[in-house]
Protein backbone atom coordinates (compact mmCIF):
# COMPACT_ATOMS: atom_id res chain seq x y z
CA UNK A 1 0.00 0.00 0.00
CA UNK A 2 1.22 3.02 -1.01
CA UNK A 3 2.23 5.49 1.61
CA UNK A 4 1.20 9.37 1.42
CA UNK A 5 2.93 11.75 3.56
CA UNK A 6 0.61 13.05 7.00
CA UNK A 7 0.21 16.64 7.53
CA UNK A 8 2.36 18.86 5.87
CA UNK A 9 4.42 20.38 9.68
CA UNK A 10 4.76 16.94 11.17
CA UNK A 11 3.71 18.53 14.38
CA UNK A 12 -0.19 19.87 13.94
CA UNK A 13 -2.00 16.16 14.56
CA UNK A 14 -0.78 17.26 18.35
CA UNK A 15 -4.04 19.04 19.73
CA UNK A 16 -2.30 22.22 21.30
CA UNK A 17 -1.58 24.36 18.21
CA UNK A 18 -0.01 27.58 17.79
CA UNK A 19 -1.25 30.18 15.78
CA UNK A 20 1.45 30.47 14.14
CA UNK A 21 1.53 27.20 12.29
CA UNK A 22 -2.15 27.28 11.91
CA UNK A 23 -1.06 29.99 9.51
CA UNK A 24 1.28 27.73 7.76
CA UNK A 25 -1.47 25.17 7.30
CA UNK A 26 -3.54 28.10 5.45
CA UNK A 27 -0.90 28.84 3.62
CA UNK A 28 -0.59 25.13 2.27
CA UNK A 29 -0.28 24.73 -1.53
CA UNK A 30 -0.72 21.20 -3.99
CA UNK A 31 -0.66 18.12 -1.66
CA UNK A 32 1.71 16.48 -3.85
CA UNK A 33 5.61 16.65 -2.96
CA UNK A 34 7.48 18.67 -4.05
CA UNK A 35 11.31 18.33 -4.41
CA UNK A 36 12.94 19.55 -1.72
CA UNK A 37 14.17 23.03 -2.58
CA UNK A 38 17.42 24.54 -1.43
CA UNK A 39 17.05 26.12 2.22
CA UNK A 40 19.67 27.94 4.31
CA UNK A 41 18.65 27.55 7.95
CA UNK A 42 20.09 30.85 8.88
CA UNK A 43 17.90 32.92 5.96
CA UNK A 44 14.88 30.99 7.35
CA UNK A 45 12.27 33.47 8.93
CA UNK A 46 11.23 31.86 11.70
CA UNK A 47 6.78 31.25 12.79
CA UNK A 48 5.72 29.98 16.23
CA UNK A 49 7.19 32.47 18.81
CA UNK A 50 6.56 35.32 20.89
CA UNK A 51 9.54 37.38 19.36
CA UNK A 52 9.89 35.82 15.86
CA UNK A 53 9.74 37.88 12.76
CA UNK A 54 6.52 37.43 10.73
CA UNK A 55 7.35 34.99 7.71
CA UNK A 56 6.51 35.34 4.45
CA UNK A 57 4.69 33.50 2.05
CA UNK A 58 7.35 32.35 0.40
CA UNK A 59 9.39 31.36 3.13
CA UNK A 60 7.02 29.36 4.36
CA UNK A 61 6.30 27.39 1.12
CA UNK A 62 10.35 26.73 0.96
CA UNK A 63 10.00 25.40 4.54
CA UNK A 64 6.70 22.92 3.70
CA UNK A 65 7.89 21.37 0.52
CA UNK A 66 10.99 20.47 2.43
CA UNK A 67 9.01 19.00 5.24
CA UNK A 68 6.80 16.86 3.01
CA UNK A 69 9.85 15.67 1.13
CA UNK A 70 11.17 15.05 4.19
CA UNK A 71 8.50 13.21 4.71
CA UNK A 72 8.10 10.98 1.73
CA UNK A 73 12.10 10.39 2.27
CA UNK A 74 11.85 8.84 5.83
CA UNK A 75 8.79 6.72 4.90
CA UNK A 76 10.57 5.47 2.14
CA UNK A 77 13.91 4.41 3.11
CA UNK A 78 11.78 2.67 6.75
CA UNK A 79 9.34 1.13 4.79
CA UNK A 80 9.05 -2.80 5.72
CA UNK A 81 10.93 -2.12 8.82
CA UNK A 82 10.41 -1.33 12.60
CA UNK A 83 12.58 1.12 13.39
CA UNK A 84 14.30 0.62 16.78
CA UNK A 85 14.26 4.03 19.06
CA UNK A 86 16.67 3.86 22.41
CA UNK A 87 16.03 6.43 25.00
CA UNK A 88 15.01 9.70 24.08
CA UNK A 89 14.20 10.97 27.91
CA UNK A 90 13.21 8.72 30.95
CA UNK A 91 9.87 7.78 31.27
CA UNK A 92 8.56 9.53 27.98
CA UNK A 93 10.02 7.72 25.41
CA UNK A 94 7.66 4.83 25.10
CA UNK A 95 4.49 7.94 24.53
CA UNK A 96 6.73 10.07 21.98
CA UNK A 97 7.47 6.92 19.49
CA UNK A 98 3.67 6.41 20.17
CA UNK A 99 2.58 9.87 18.91
CA UNK A 100 5.60 9.62 16.24
CA UNK A 101 3.95 6.34 14.44
CA UNK A 102 0.61 7.86 14.71
CA UNK A 103 1.73 11.07 13.02
CA UNK A 104 4.14 9.72 10.13
CA UNK A 105 3.08 5.92 9.71
CA UNK A 106 6.68 4.88 10.54
CA UNK A 107 7.03 1.74 12.96
CA UNK A 108 8.96 2.27 15.50
CA UNK A 109 10.44 -0.52 18.81
CA UNK A 110 11.40 1.24 21.75
CA UNK A 111 14.16 -0.10 23.66
CA UNK A 112 15.33 1.37 26.88
CA UNK A 113 19.09 0.67 27.60
CA UNK A 114 21.30 2.54 29.78
CA UNK A 115 23.50 4.69 27.53
CA UNK A 116 26.37 2.92 28.66
CA UNK A 117 25.37 -0.40 26.95
CA UNK A 118 23.96 2.07 24.16
CA UNK A 119 27.62 3.27 23.26
CA UNK A 120 29.48 0.11 23.77
CA UNK A 121 27.21 -1.61 21.23
CA UNK A 122 27.34 1.73 18.55
CA UNK A 123 30.96 1.13 18.49
CA UNK A 124 31.09 -2.81 18.37
CA UNK A 125 28.49 -2.43 15.42
CA UNK A 126 30.74 0.50 13.47
CA UNK A 127 33.65 -1.64 13.95
CA UNK A 128 31.03 -4.64 12.49
CA UNK A 129 30.06 -2.23 9.59
CA UNK A 130 26.03 -2.36 10.56
CA UNK A 131 25.16 0.24 12.60
CA UNK A 132 21.37 -0.14 13.35
CA UNK A 133 21.31 2.65 15.65
CA UNK A 134 20.39 6.13 14.49
CA UNK A 135 20.06 8.08 17.75
CA UNK A 136 19.95 8.33 22.36
CA UNK A 137 20.09 10.18 25.02
CA UNK A 138 24.00 10.06 26.22
CA UNK A 139 26.16 11.39 28.58
CA UNK A 140 28.89 13.95 29.05
CA UNK A 141 31.03 11.30 29.99
CA UNK A 142 30.54 9.06 26.96
CA UNK A 143 30.31 11.62 24.80
CA UNK A 144 33.43 13.24 25.39
CA UNK A 145 35.81 10.24 26.39
CA UNK A 146 34.44 7.14 24.20
CA UNK A 147 31.83 8.40 21.26
CA UNK A 148 33.42 11.60 20.27
CA UNK A 149 37.18 10.55 20.15
CA UNK A 150 35.82 7.42 18.41
CA UNK A 151 34.49 9.49 15.79
CA UNK A 152 31.15 7.82 16.42
CA UNK A 153 29.00 10.97 16.46
CA UNK A 154 27.06 13.29 13.85
CA UNK A 155 27.29 16.97 14.21
CA UNK A 156 23.66 17.66 15.70
CA UNK A 157 23.21 21.00 14.18
CA UNK A 158 23.24 20.67 10.80
CA UNK A 159 20.23 18.14 11.19
CA UNK A 160 18.15 21.18 12.44
CA UNK A 161 15.95 23.24 10.02
CA UNK A 162 12.40 23.27 11.42
CA UNK A 163 11.81 27.20 11.43
CA UNK A 164 10.38 26.74 15.31
CA UNK A 165 13.74 25.23 16.31
CA UNK A 166 16.53 27.12 14.76
CA UNK A 167 14.78 30.52 16.03
CA UNK A 168 17.10 30.58 18.93
CA UNK A 169 14.93 33.33 20.72
CA UNK A 170 12.90 30.59 21.46
CA UNK A 171 14.97 28.99 23.49
CA UNK A 172 16.56 29.78 27.32
CA UNK A 173 19.92 32.29 26.34
CA UNK A 174 18.53 32.33 23.16
CA UNK A 175 21.31 29.70 22.20
CA UNK A 176 21.49 26.16 22.33
CA UNK A 177 23.73 23.96 25.12
CA UNK A 178 25.36 21.55 24.57
CA UNK A 179 27.00 18.54 26.90
CA UNK A 180 30.14 18.18 24.64
CA UNK A 181 33.18 20.92 25.12
CA UNK A 182 32.98 21.04 21.14
CA UNK A 183 29.60 22.44 20.92
CA UNK A 184 28.53 19.88 18.28
CA UNK A 185 27.25 16.35 19.45
CA UNK A 186 25.33 17.08 22.65
CA UNK A 187 22.39 18.63 21.93
CA UNK A 188 20.76 19.72 25.45
CA UNK A 189 17.02 19.75 25.87
CA UNK A 190 16.18 20.06 28.87
CA UNK A 191 17.94 21.00 33.24
CA UNK A 192 16.70 21.19 36.66
CA UNK A 193 16.44 24.50 38.69
CA UNK A 194 18.29 24.15 41.87
CA UNK A 195 17.81 27.35 43.72
CA UNK A 196 19.87 26.34 46.52
CA UNK A 197 23.34 25.62 44.54
CA UNK A 198 25.27 24.51 47.78
CA UNK A 199 23.28 21.93 49.66
CA UNK A 200 24.25 22.47 53.73
CA UNK A 201 23.10 19.57 55.85
CA UNK A 202 22.99 21.23 59.48
CA UNK A 203 22.35 20.46 63.10
CA UNK A 204 19.43 22.41 64.24
CA UNK A 205 20.83 23.26 67.61
CA UNK A 206 23.24 24.54 66.48
CA UNK A 207 22.54 26.21 63.70
CA UNK A 208 19.59 27.39 61.29
CA UNK A 209 19.27 28.58 57.84
CA UNK A 210 17.44 31.85 58.68
CA UNK A 211 21.18 32.81 60.21
CA UNK A 212 22.71 33.73 56.56
CA UNK A 213 21.73 35.55 53.15
CA UNK A 214 24.46 34.45 51.16
CA UNK A 215 27.23 31.89 50.82
CA UNK A 216 29.75 34.04 51.60
CA UNK A 217 28.27 34.20 55.22
CA UNK A 218 29.94 30.61 55.66
CA UNK A 219 33.56 31.95 55.47
CA UNK A 220 32.81 33.75 59.04
CA UNK A 221 35.11 32.30 61.91
CA UNK A 222 32.01 31.87 63.74
CA UNK A 223 30.20 29.90 60.98
CA UNK A 224 33.24 28.52 59.48
CA UNK A 225 34.31 26.73 62.55
CA UNK A 226 31.19 24.32 62.77
CA UNK A 227 31.46 23.51 59.56
CA UNK A 228 32.43 19.62 58.07
CA UNK A 229 33.33 19.61 54.44
CA UNK A 230 34.36 17.00 52.04
CA UNK A 231 38.04 16.24 50.97
CA UNK A 232 39.80 17.13 48.32
CA UNK A 233 41.52 14.16 47.00
CA UNK A 234 39.44 14.72 44.03
CA UNK A 235 37.61 17.78 43.55
CA UNK A 236 33.26 16.93 43.81
CA UNK A 237 31.49 19.18 41.23
CA UNK A 238 30.03 20.69 44.44
CA UNK A 239 33.73 22.60 44.65
CA UNK A 240 33.64 23.08 41.03
CA UNK A 241 30.33 24.45 40.62
CA UNK A 242 31.33 26.77 43.32
CA UNK A 243 34.39 27.78 41.58
CA UNK A 244 32.75 28.45 38.08
CA UNK A 245 29.56 30.28 39.95
CA UNK A 246 29.52 33.90 38.73
CA UNK A 247 28.54 34.91 42.44
CA UNK A 248 30.96 32.79 44.03
CA UNK A 249 34.02 32.03 42.00
CA UNK A 250 37.64 31.38 42.39
CA UNK A 251 37.86 33.77 45.49
CA UNK A 252 35.03 32.09 47.45
CA UNK A 253 36.32 28.23 46.70
CA UNK A 254 40.16 29.63 47.46
CA UNK A 255 38.99 30.88 51.21
CA UNK A 256 36.91 27.97 51.84
CA UNK A 257 40.10 25.20 51.11
CA UNK A 258 42.21 27.52 53.06
CA UNK A 259 40.44 28.43 56.08
CA UNK A 260 42.01 27.18 59.27
CA UNK A 261 38.64 26.50 60.74
CA UNK A 262 37.07 23.87 58.48
CA UNK A 263 37.47 20.15 58.69
CA UNK A 264 37.55 18.36 56.02
CA UNK A 265 37.47 14.62 55.46
CA UNK A 266 36.49 11.78 53.21
CA UNK A 267 35.48 9.47 55.77
CA UNK A 268 31.54 9.16 55.36
CA UNK A 269 30.66 7.87 58.83
CA UNK A 270 32.66 10.82 60.61
CA UNK A 271 31.11 13.95 59.15
CA UNK A 272 27.44 12.26 59.22
CA UNK A 273 28.70 11.09 63.30
CA UNK A 274 30.14 14.24 64.06
CA UNK A 275 26.97 16.42 62.94
CA UNK A 276 24.44 13.89 64.53
CA UNK A 277 26.40 14.23 67.89
CA UNK A 278 26.87 17.42 67.56
CA UNK A 279 30.52 18.28 67.05
CA UNK A 280 29.75 19.99 63.67
CA UNK A 281 26.95 22.34 62.89
CA UNK A 282 27.38 22.13 59.62
CA UNK A 283 27.54 20.37 56.13
CA UNK A 284 29.29 20.91 52.97
CA UNK A 285 30.10 19.15 49.79
CA UNK A 286 29.63 16.17 52.00
CA UNK A 287 31.58 12.99 51.05
CA UNK A 288 29.85 10.42 48.63
CA UNK A 289 27.05 8.77 50.57
CA UNK A 290 26.52 11.32 53.55
CA UNK A 291 23.69 12.86 52.23
CA UNK A 292 22.19 9.95 51.05
CA UNK A 293 22.79 8.45 54.98
CA UNK A 294 21.23 11.41 56.23
CA UNK A 295 17.80 11.53 54.33
CA UNK A 296 17.44 7.89 54.88
CA UNK A 297 18.09 8.65 59.18
CA UNK A 298 15.78 11.59 58.42
CA UNK A 299 12.86 9.43 56.54
CA UNK A 300 13.58 6.71 59.51
CA UNK A 301 12.72 8.57 62.83
CA UNK A 302 11.34 12.18 61.13
CA UNK A 303 10.86 13.89 64.39
CA UNK A 304 12.82 15.82 66.09
CA UNK A 305 15.63 14.91 64.31
CA UNK A 306 18.60 16.45 65.25
CA UNK A 307 20.01 17.22 61.16
CA UNK A 308 18.08 18.88 58.76
CA UNK A 309 19.34 19.42 55.17
CA UNK A 310 18.01 22.47 52.96
CA UNK A 311 15.27 21.75 50.43
CA UNK A 312 13.78 18.94 52.67
CA UNK A 313 13.04 20.92 56.12
CA UNK A 314 9.98 19.94 57.94
CA UNK A 315 6.80 22.85 57.52
CA UNK A 316 6.98 25.78 59.41
CA UNK A 317 10.93 25.81 59.89
CA UNK A 318 13.46 28.42 58.38
CA UNK A 319 14.27 27.36 55.05
CA UNK A 320 17.55 28.90 53.07
CA UNK A 321 17.37 31.98 51.33
CA UNK A 322 20.33 33.54 49.82
CA UNK A 323 21.38 36.57 47.35
CA UNK A 324 23.27 34.00 44.78
CA UNK A 325 21.40 32.70 41.79
CA UNK A 326 20.11 29.19 41.32
CA UNK A 327 21.69 27.16 38.97
CA UNK A 328 20.01 24.76 35.84
CA UNK A 329 21.77 21.22 35.67
CA UNK A 330 21.03 18.35 33.51
CA UNK A 331 21.15 15.47 34.49
CA UNK A 332 23.89 12.65 33.39
CA UNK A 333 21.75 12.33 30.29
CA UNK A 334 18.24 12.53 30.43
CA UNK A 335 18.21 16.03 28.73
CA UNK A 336 20.64 15.26 26.34
CA UNK A 337 20.43 13.99 22.47
CA UNK A 338 23.30 12.57 19.61
CA UNK A 339 23.45 11.29 17.08
CA UNK A 340 25.25 8.58 15.28
CA UNK A 341 27.76 8.65 12.65
CA UNK A 342 26.42 8.08 9.13
CA UNK A 343 22.77 6.66 11.03
CA UNK A 344 21.16 4.01 8.88
CA UNK A 345 17.76 5.61 8.71
CA UNK A 346 19.14 9.77 8.28
CA UNK A 347 15.95 11.07 6.53
CA UNK A 348 13.56 9.70 9.89
CA UNK A 349 16.43 10.87 12.24
CA UNK A 350 16.25 14.48 10.76
CA UNK A 351 12.50 14.22 11.35
CA UNK A 352 12.25 13.12 14.34
CA UNK A 353 14.81 15.61 16.32
CA UNK A 354 13.46 18.67 14.42
CA UNK A 355 10.31 16.83 15.25
CA UNK A 356 10.80 16.13 18.91
CA UNK A 357 12.20 19.29 19.23
CA UNK A 358 9.44 21.62 18.52
CA UNK A 359 6.80 23.67 20.55
CA UNK A 360 4.39 21.01 20.67
CA UNK A 361 6.11 17.96 20.98
CA UNK A 362 8.03 19.46 24.06
CA UNK A 363 4.89 20.74 25.53
CA UNK A 364 3.51 16.80 25.31
CA UNK A 365 7.61 15.96 26.73
CA UNK A 366 6.55 18.21 30.07
CA UNK A 367 3.24 16.71 30.45
CA UNK A 368 4.72 13.46 30.06
CA UNK A 369 7.36 13.32 32.63
CA UNK A 370 7.38 11.13 35.81
CA UNK A 371 7.41 14.07 38.01
CA UNK A 372 9.08 11.55 40.79
CA UNK A 373 12.35 11.52 38.76
CA UNK A 374 14.52 14.60 37.83
CA UNK A 375 12.18 16.08 35.88
CA UNK A 376 14.53 18.01 33.21
CA UNK A 377 11.39 20.39 32.04
CA UNK A 378 12.33 21.61 28.66
CA UNK A 379 14.90 24.16 27.77
CA UNK A 380 12.40 26.07 25.47
CA UNK A 381 10.60 29.29 26.62
CA UNK A 382 7.37 29.22 27.16
CA UNK A 383 6.50 25.46 27.56
CA UNK A 384 3.63 24.64 30.15
CA UNK A 385 5.41 23.12 33.40
CA UNK A 386 2.72 20.31 32.61
CA UNK A 387 4.06 17.13 35.28
CA UNK A 388 7.20 18.97 35.89
CA UNK A 389 8.10 19.78 40.22
CA UNK A 390 7.28 23.56 40.33
CA UNK A 391 10.28 23.83 42.29
CA UNK A 392 12.74 22.18 38.89
CA UNK A 393 11.12 24.64 36.90
CA UNK A 394 12.57 28.35 35.31
CA UNK A 395 11.00 31.15 36.94
CA UNK A 396 10.67 33.76 34.25
CA UNK A 397 11.54 36.58 36.94
CA UNK A 398 14.52 34.93 38.15
CA UNK A 399 17.69 34.67 36.47
CA UNK A 400 19.81 31.72 36.76
CA UNK A 401 23.61 30.51 36.07
CA UNK A 402 24.26 28.04 33.76
CA UNK A 403 27.72 26.30 34.74
CA UNK A 404 27.77 23.35 31.84
CA UNK A 405 26.25 23.41 28.19
CA UNK A 406 28.83 25.72 26.27
CA UNK A 407 32.71 25.18 25.17
CA UNK A 408 33.85 27.50 27.41
CA UNK A 409 31.99 26.74 30.65
CA UNK A 410 32.63 22.89 29.65
CA UNK A 411 36.23 23.67 29.73
CA UNK A 412 36.30 25.84 33.11
CA UNK A 413 35.59 22.71 34.87
CA UNK A 414 39.08 21.61 34.15
CA UNK A 415 40.60 25.09 34.89
CA UNK A 416 38.62 24.77 38.38
CA UNK A 417 39.66 21.44 38.99
CA UNK A 418 43.42 21.93 38.24
CA UNK A 419 43.36 25.14 40.92
CA UNK A 420 40.83 23.45 43.91
CA UNK A 421 44.36 20.30 43.95
CA UNK A 422 46.44 22.96 43.73
CA UNK A 423 45.07 24.79 46.51
CA UNK A 424 44.57 21.27 48.72
CA UNK A 425 47.95 20.36 48.07
CA UNK A 426 49.68 23.71 49.35
CA UNK A 427 47.23 23.15 52.72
Amino acid sequence: MERRPMHRLGVLAFPVLSAALLLIAVACGSDEPTATPTLSPTATLVPGGPSSPTPTPDALAVFEAEWDALIVAAQEETAGETITIMRVIRGCTGPLAELFEQEFDISLRFEDTSVSTVADRVLAEMSAGRLSIDFSAMTEGRITDQLAPGGALDEFEPYLFHPGVIDKSQWFGGRYFWRDVEEKYGFMHGANVEEQMIALAYNRAMFSPADITSYWDLLKPEFASMIVAGGLGRPSGGYLDAYNHPDLGPDFVRQLVESPDITFTADTRLAVDGLLAGRYGIGIFLPGGAQDSLTLLQLISPDNFPVLQTGFEEEGLPTLSVKERGILRPSSHDASLAIFKNPPHPNFTKLFVNWFLTHEIQTFRNECLDAARPPQPSMREGIPIGNVLPAAYRDPGKEYAMLTGTAELNEARGVAHDAITAWWQAR
